[in-house]
Parts: structure tokens; sequence; C-alpha cells
């Protein structure tokens, strides 16, 4: 007889299912565990190489120990903070010492859009953080694009809507949190409901209202400080 055993999600938060825990226990973290949060500790390595087709970059046996915090509620993304200390500080990091991976917008689409994998975060966000760096630190440059640490988060959202204009992008956040009876900001004269509603829900849907709500925030705040006119 073969017996299937099926872990159901807690209902107050995250799981790192069994499949997920013996990945990490392979890969040398150590998984503590508590009420309100799950803590990683080990090393992220970077062995990787990279053809930008004018060079080819090659990083090899780099080490970084990480510390990396996942909150139950789903209220925040998993911090992970480099306990080695070998990136440099001023290398896209928050005041408190956690890496800036990447935008929220495209944090939360990527995190959301795996289930809430930690293994496909470390994959898709922190291996390459680390690459980048290294890259930084080998050949003065490196082969993939990334957001600017500031203003990464209107650039975010200029991919992600295809809308350039700064007061556009605010507009349309606004639209899409509020009142959609409201007529649209393309200036069509159809409500925002008839008009482009649809087309913002399909790139925004998968992440909280709470996250948008706060990143529309930081983009108000954006627009008085003296770099964004640069995009004026």
């Amino acid at each position: 007889m073969v017996v299937i055993a099926i872990i159901k999600p807690k209902k107050n938060g995250i799981v790192i299912n069994f499949e997920e825990k013996s990945e990490l226990h392979n890969k040398g973290f150590q998984i503590l565990e508590s009420s309100k949060k799950v803590i990683l500790t080990g090393v992220v390595k970077i062995d990787l190489n990279y053809d930008a087709g004018d060079r080819y970059y090659i990083i090899k046996n780099k080490e970084f120990e990480v510390k990396i915090t996942i909150d139950k509620t789903n209220k925040s993304l998993p911090e992970v903070i480099e306990t080695s200390k070998k990136v440099d500080s001023n290398y896209h990091k928050f005041r408190k010492g956690n890496l800036c991976l990447g935008s929220s917008i495209e944090l939360w689409q990527g995190y959301i859009a795996s289930n809430k994998s930690i293994t496909k975060y470390i994959d898709q966000f922190i291996i390459p953080y680390f690459f980048r760096y290294c890259c930084i630190k080998e050949y003065g440059d490196f082969p993939v694009g990334e957001y600017s640490h500031g203003d990464g988060i209107r650039e975010a959202y200029e991919d992600i809507l295809g809308i350039k204009e700064k007061d556009k992008i605010i507009s349309i956040l606004e639209f899409y949190l509020g009142n959609k009876n409201m007529l649209c900001p393309c200036g069509s004269g159809l409500k925002f409901r008839e008009c482009h509603y649809s087309q913002i829900h399909l790139k925004l849907s998968k992440v909280s209202k709470q996250v948008l709500k706060k990143d529309m925030k930081t983009l108000k705040k954006l627009k008085s400080k003296k770099f964004y006119k640069k995009f004026i």
C-alpha cells in the first residue's frame, strides 16, 4: 500500500514544504521557525557565466553568507541580510542593511508567481544580486540590467505599464485603487472601468493593494526630488 502525505499550508502564513526544506538543507541552510517567521541562515554560492556577446563574464567560487527572514503573515517580502559583509555598504542596500534586490512590484510579482517558493526567490533574485555585484568588482560592469537604487520604483512601473510620464503612472494607480467609474486618465473619454482597467488589472492583479498603495505614495514623494527632473 502506498501512503501519500498531503501537507496543507497553515492558515496563519507561509510554510516551507517538505521538498523545499530538503532542498534547502542540501544546500547547507539552517532553518529556524517560529509562529510568526522563518529564518534561514546559510551560504549563497555563485558559480556562473554569461555570454553578453561582446564580453564573456565568468564568476567562479564566490560565496556569501546570508540571513533570510520570511514573514508568515505575507505582509512583507523575504528580507535578506548579507552577514559575511563582503558586499560594499553603498551597493544596493537599505539603511538597516537588508539587500535591495529589485523594485517591490517586480519582487512581489515573481514571489507570488512562484507560489511563494523561497528556493525560487533565491534563484530568481538573490543569486542574480550577488552575480551582478561580482561582475562589477571583477569587470567594472555587469551583463544584465537592473533598476536604479532609489528611482527603480518608477523605472519598474514604466516597464510594467508601458507608460513613461510619471504623473500618468500615479493617475493609473489612483484610478486602479479608487473609483473606476471616473474618466480614464488616458483621455479616451471612457470610464476607467470600460477603458484601461482590464489591461492594467492583468499587469497588477498579482500584487496586493497594500503594496500598490505604498508604491504610489513613494512615487508621489519622488516627484519633489531634484534627480527626478531629468525624466521630465
